[in-house]
């Protein structure tokens, strides 16, 4: 900004200007004061622009991160609860093992009482 004010007062033509060596104040047209000011406006515009909008990025990538580790630890308890469950029905299925074991042995044990029945029966005749 500073170059382009220098630019904008270095191309007005000498004669509006007074030498630097001496103590007067430097002579500028005045839209050329206007233009420098109206420049200055923007560029001190553009400056808070830009310090908001770093505000903002650093805001912003602090709450991507922080829903980064939340879905992190959510996808954590996912899998937790997904290894949970797989526990649980290999449990069911030898909890249903046990008891298909146990009624085919209830079953077996009518039928050898059964057989036994009969065959005291068959005895005592």
């Amino acid at each position: 900004m500073i170059a382009l004010i220098i630019l904008l007062t270095a191309s007005l033509s000498l004669s509006s200007q007074t030498s630097s060596t001496t103590t007067e104040p430097c002579k500028v047209p005045c839209y050329t004061l206007r233009n420098a000011l109206k420049i200055k406006e923007k560029a001190d515009y553009l400056d808070t622009q830009v310090f908001i909008l770093r505000d903002s990025i650093y805001l912003y990538q602090n709450i991507i991160n922080s829903k980064d580790s939340l879905i992190t630890y959510k996808d954590t308890q996912l899998i937790l609860l997904q290894s949970n469950e797989r526990q649980y029905q290999k449990t069911i299925k030898i909890q249903e093992e046990v008891i298909k074991e146990a009624r085919f042995d209830k079953a077996v044990a009518y039928v050898i009482t059964g057989v036994s029945f009969l065959v005291t029966i068959l005895a005592i005749l």
